[in-house]
């Protein structure tokens, strides 16, 4: 069966019919490690339909009480004077920990796409497990995690995996993004994740088209089958009745097909009994 599809027709891309419930995360930081001391200055969850169309955010820049390096102000432009009046983590967790509750919705029925998701997962479950509330958060107990680098490489092997990267392969404009920032990275990587999954989706509609279209020119295969013990009675009833009939000429006759090729000459097949 060849399925074709009408080329006046044009399927909205989407993500997948796995979820219902898509968050899409990021995070700025003061450094690389939380485990070093660093703390996140930007908190983002940006919620969407399988289309990628927004349908609500939690977005919040975030105080973290100690400096932030000008290498990192350099890459998205957030500095103290910035974060001097925003909240701390401790004000935010509770929000984080409703936003991920409010749908009702069991872990296995919702996803958070996450652009290296080590990192963002790093730095929020050590975030929330210093508010004693939240000791031990795990975010992987309220959504199912997924990493749109491992989605990118699947897609572009052996290619660049930034989110830059992403967009540029797939077209997306990303000339407001002259700096990192939690809000705009997501509805970046939710235009680009819905992107992937759509070429991905093609892929394997292809596969499938070229599996309905293969034709097979060689020998049928064939199959020993046993048989059953109602044929085996039948096949000596059938036996014993020739015999009757041609006097024991019939055993003289097997007796010296038997002596030549094993493979030659089908008794089953021959009586009408062949599977």
């Amino acid at each position: 069966m060849m399925i074709v599809a009408d080329s006046a027709q044009k399927v909205r891309p989407y993500i997948d019919d796995l979820y219902e419930r898509y968050i899409f995360c990021d995070t700025e930081t003061t450094g690389l490690s939380p485990a070093e001391g660093d703390k996140i200055v930007e908190f983002c969850f940006y919620e969407t339909d399988r289309y990628g169309d927004r349908i609500s955010e939690l977005h919040t820049l975030v105080n973290p009480r100690r400096p932030i390096p000008q290498v990192v102000v350099d890459i998205h432009g957030i500095d103290n004077a910035k974060v001097a009046d925003a909240p701390v983590f401790a004000d935010i967790a509770p929000d984080i920990s409703a936003f991920l509750t409010r749908a009702g919705l069991p872990k296995e029925k919702q996803c958070i796409v996450i652009h290296n998701a080590d990192f963002d997962v790093g730095f929020i479950e050590n975030e929330m497990r210093l508010c004693p509330d939240f000791a031990d958060f795990k975010l992987s107990d309220y959504a199912d995690i997924i990493d749109s680098v491992h989605t990118s490489r699947r897609l572009y092997p052996s290619q660049r995996a930034s989110l830059n990267a992403v967009c540029e392969r797939l077209q997306i404009d990303t000339s407001a993004r002259t700096l990192h920032g939690a809000l705009l990275d997501c509805q970046l990587l939710a235009e680009a994740y819905v992107g992937m999954c759509h070429l991905l989706q093609e892929r394997q509609r292809e596969r499938l088209a070229s599996v309905d279209q293969f034709e097979y020119d060689g020998p049928m295969p064939t199959a020993l089958v046993p048989l059953t013990s109602q044929e085996v009675g039948k096949h000596t009833d059938i036996l014993g009745k020739l015999k009757e009939r041609d006097g024991g000429s019939l055993d003289t006759l097997m007796d010296t097909d038997n002596e030549g090729d094993p493979d030659d000459g089908n008794e089953y097949e021959s009586l009408g009994m062949g599977a």
